[in-house]
């Protein structure tokens, strides 16, 4: 996944994270860094950032995002493409933990939670059980997340 995409996902989940149900806009998000780390990054910035113009940041900005968004810097980086198996391991690529907007997505919620410590026990457990097993409690929790919407 590259920066572009990681800041569009993390703006969405700000958005969430500020009980909207849309994702902040970049004016928003340039003034809600400022609110909360003192520091300015421009909108127009933000544009060029998301849509690819520019694709690496400084030191200073990367520690802005990180900070405001909760995430370790090294995180602020565009993941190497993959393709095939990786030439140094002879392992195929992991294009769910790479290239997934959801993935990301989703381990970026997961590092701010306040439970992360019980909910990564969670996962290590749910990752070990058969596939049948897995199958039948995702549709479980699939149908009790509509019934409560």
């Amino acid at each position: 996944m590259d920066l572009a995409e990681k800041l569009k996902g993390l703006r969405a989940l700000a958005g969430r994270w500020r009980g909207l149900e849309r994702p902040l806009t970049q004016a928003e998000l340039a003034r809600a860094i400022s609110e909360t780390t003192g520091s300015t990054i421009s909108q127009a910035y933000l544009s060029q950032l998301e849509n690819g113009r520019r694709t690496h940041l400084t030191e200073k900005t990367r520690n802005q995002l990180a900070t405001f968004f909760k995430v370790h810097p090294g995180y602020l980086v565009s993941d190497p493409n993959t393709t095939g198996d990786d030439a140094h391991t002879g392992m195929p690529p992991f294009a769910f933990a790479l290239h997934s907007p959801a993935a990301h997505q989703t381990l970026a919620r997961l590092a701010v939670h306040p439970h992360r410590h019980h909910l990564w026990a969670l996962i290590d457990l749910l990752i070990d059980l058969p596939p049948e097993d897995l199958t039948e409690l995702h549709d479980r929790l699939k149908a009790r997340r509509l019934a409560h919407r």
